[in-house]
Formats: structure tokens, sequence, C-alpha cells
């Protein structure tokens, strides 16, 4: 009998060396699968923020009052279409109006003096180069006849002495003497005449010029002051314009009223009194904050992205694809803003500007053994705060 038993723990012993030898090779091939897998795949780190939402770029427009004053009218409906320039709001603006149409009235009145004013001035202008060209020959006029009296009335002197010298001899008569001085005396009042006539001619040329010369200066002086006025009168008018041009507010863009505020007719606005909110039709992106600390140098555009639209359960609808198109690199209150392009095709039907949404970023893809060695490193160094290697925004994709 003993031999039997022998044999049966022999077999005994052989049949566990052999569950040993397998159970030591599964453990050894899972733990090189294993090794293998830690070393050679790769896992993708995400960036997450639930701090996003859909924006339409161009972005909203606020509309707002700029001036205080009283409600007239309102021309506004909520997901009312409006053109840009559009009428939607009106203000109170008769006093305003008033005073513009005395100050055009009297704009037109001092434009219209000046007119007059300055054609005064430029005949005056002519009549005084006129004046300028034609006195030197009217004076060279005067002293060619003053010039030609005098040889008369010397020729006639000279004659009035032979006459004399002759009578003296007793060649001529009485009479011939008599009429040879008063011939004498005709021909030297005609030059003497000749010669004052000329004097007072330069006299009144030089005069006509002065006065010319004064009257223009006048009317220059004039045309400054009206000028003046006319600027003055000018720059209110525009100021005019511009405060009534305020409470009109008309829509700056094209768009669709997606918000407006409750206003009654009659009462008084306050200046930047919120009156609603036009959503333009464009392009949709996502605005999300991103804290600076974990995302500068991390995100960059191009970077593949996924959203989860809240009112669109994910298990329903999927995810929805974007791309990392800017990215910003000033931060405030801790964060920096992101904005990403949505693929429409993967976007639920509906998705507009407004919705809130989480936003996943895929800004690394490492080898779960690196995941591990920096999780480690975290928590041997004690680091407090966002780091990419937070097991909660790591996963496989």
């Amino acid at each position: 009998m003993p031999i039997p038993f022998q044999r049966c723990t022999r077999a005994l012993d052989s049949e566990r060396d052999t569950r040993s030898a397998i159970a030591l090779a599964f453990v050894v091939v899972f733990v090189g699968a294993a090794v293998a897998w830690s070393m050679l795949a790769r896992v993708t780190i995400f960036e997450t923020t639930d701090a996003a939402r859909i924006e339409t770029v161009p972005g909203v427009h606020i509309i707002q009052t700029q001036v205080a004053g009283r409600l007239v009218a309102t021309h506004i409906a909520l997901d009312q279409e409006v053109r840009e320039g559009a009428v939607l709001v009106e203000l109170d603006a008769q006093n305003e109006i008033l005073e513009l149409d005395e100050e055009r009235a009297k704009l037109a009145s001092l434009t219209e003096q000046l007119v007059a004013l300055r054609s005064e001035r430029d005949s005056l202008a002519r009549a005084l180069v006129e004046h300028r060209s034609e006195t030197p020959a009217a004076l060279r006029e005067a002293e060619s006849r003053r010039s030609e009296s005098e040889v008369t009335a010397a020729f006639a002197e000279g004659e009035r002495l032979r006459v004399l010298r002759l009578h003296d001899a007793g060649a001529v008569s009485e009479f011939d003497m008599a009429r040879a001085r008063a011939e004498a005396l005709e021909r030297r009042a005609a030059a003497d005449a000749l010669g004052s006539a000329a004097v007072r001619l330069r006299s009144e040329k030089s005069a006509l010029l002065s006065e010319r010369v004064s009257a223009i200066a006048r009317l220059e002086r004039e045309d400054a002051r009206i000028a003046g006025d006319v600027a003055t009168t000018t720059a209110n008018v525009q100021r005019l314009e511009h405060a009534v041009s305020l409470r009109t507010i008309r829509a700056p863009v094209s768009g669709r009223l997606a918000q407006i505020n409750d206003l009654q007719i009659g009462a008084v606005l306050q200046e930047a009194t919120r009156i609603g909110a036009i959503v333009p039709r464009g392009e949709l992106r996502v605005v999300a904050k991103f804290p600076a600390a974990a995302s500068l140098g991390r995100l960059h555009p191009g970077q593949p992205a996924w959203l989860r639209l809240e009112g669109f359960p994910w298990t329903e609808y999927g995810k929805t694809e974007a791309t990392v198109v800017h990215v910003g690199n000033e931060e405030v209150e801790g964060k920096i803003r992101v904005e990403l392009a949505v693929n429409r095709a993967t976007a639920p039907p509906h998705i507009e500007h407004g919705l809130a949404a989480t936003v996943e970023v895929a800004v690394d893809r490492i080898a779960p053994a690196s995941l591990l060695v920096r999780v480690a490193t975290r928590r041997l160094t004690g680091v407090i705060g966002a780091d990419p290697a937070q097991p909660s925004d790591a996963a496989s994709r």
C-alpha cells in the first residue's frame, strides 16, 4: 500500500507545480501587458470648464439711452427682426427741436449777410484794381495838358514882350499891344487852371484810393465777425442736431431683439437706461473662461474640443465637436478667454446664442506611466491647484 500512496503524493505535487507555473505565467503576462500598456498606450488629457456659453459673432449689441428724457414712443417687440438704423425708441426732443429751428434761421440770415458783404467787398476790390490801373494814365494826361498850356502861355508872354518893344518904338498901335497883353494873360490863366486841375486830380485820386482801401478793410473786418458768428451758429446747429439724434434710439445693427425691458410711455428714463439687446445673424462661437494658471501655455488654436450643452443631455444628443480658434493671454479675475468654433454637423438642431455649456479641450496625449508619475509627483510635493495630470481631467479617447 505505501507505493500507491507515494504515487498519489507525487501526482498531487506535480499538478500543484503545474498550476503554480500557469498562475505565474499568467501573472507575468498580465504584468508585462500592464507595463507595456502603461508605456506604449496614450491617454488624452483634457482641460475642462463649465463657464462657457454660445455667442454670436459679432457679439450682442446692448441698446441703452445716451441721455435722460421722457419716453414718447416705442417701436420694439420681443423676438422682432430689426434692420440697422431702424427707430426703436423716441424720447421727447421738442425743446431741442425749437432751439435747432431758431439756430438754423439765424444761420440762414448770417449766411445771406455774409454773401452780400463779400459781393460788395469784391466789387470794391475790382474798382480799386481799376482805379490803380487808370490813375497813372489820367495823371499823365493832366500833366501833359498842363505842360502844353505852360508852353502856350510862355509863347504868349514872349509875344507880348515883343509887341511891347515894338510899341515903344512906335511900330505897333496901342490896340495891338493891348491884344497881345490879353492873349498872354489868357494863356497864363489857362496854364494855371490846368496846373490846379492836375493837382486836384492827384489829390482826388489819392483820396478815392484811401477811401476804397478803408472800405475794403472795414468790410473784411465785418466779414471776419460774421464768419465767426456763422461758425458759432453752425456749431450750435450741429450740437442741437446731435442732441436731437441722441433722443432717437436706432438699431446699431440688423438682427433679432433677444431681450427688451418693459417701458411705459411718459416715463422719464435716466441716462444709460437699458432698452434691450440685439443678437445679429452670424457665426456661432463658444466663449469659455478657463483658469489661467492651468491653461496658459497649454491651450492653443487648432486643438479639438467637445461641448456638453445644458438642456441637451449628452446621452441623447451626444457631444458637440468644436475647435479652439482664439486664446487670450491676459487673465481677468484669474481666468483667460478662449473662443471655439462649433461643428454644426454634430450640434443639436436648436443650438443658438445664449446656451450654457461645459467645454473639454484635448490639450495633450501621454503614456499612463507618465500620468502616474505626474500624479505621484504632485502628491509628494504637495502642489495645490489645477494640474494637467489630475485623474479627473484624464480620459482615454
